[in-house]
């Protein structure tokens, strides 16, 4: 996310009814950055691109809990896969 962390702890929202993941939470790293994720998306097969079309949702179930966060402001960083 660019800009100021407006946060001094994480955050877990409850797990979606479908049981698909956690939920996407909010975590601080080391440098006192937010990173917000995981997601889940259902792969075919090994593929680490980030997709940047799951944007739209991720600024919805952020809003939920951060209503203030701004558009454009989150920057994909990584995918693994579980």
């Amino acid at each position: 996310m660019t800009g100021k962390n407006p946060f001094n702890h994480l955050i877990y929202p409850a797990p979606p009814s479908n049981g698909a993941g956690l939920g996407i939470h909010a975590t601080i790293d080391l440098g006192g950055q937010v990173k917000f994720g995981p997601d889940v998306e259902y792969v075919a097969d090994a593929n680490f691109e980030v997709n940047a079309g799951a944007l739209p949702a991720y600024y919805r179930a952020i809003r939920r809990y951060f209503p203030g966060l701004k558009s454009g402001s989150l920057n994909p960083s990584y995918a693994g896969i579980r």
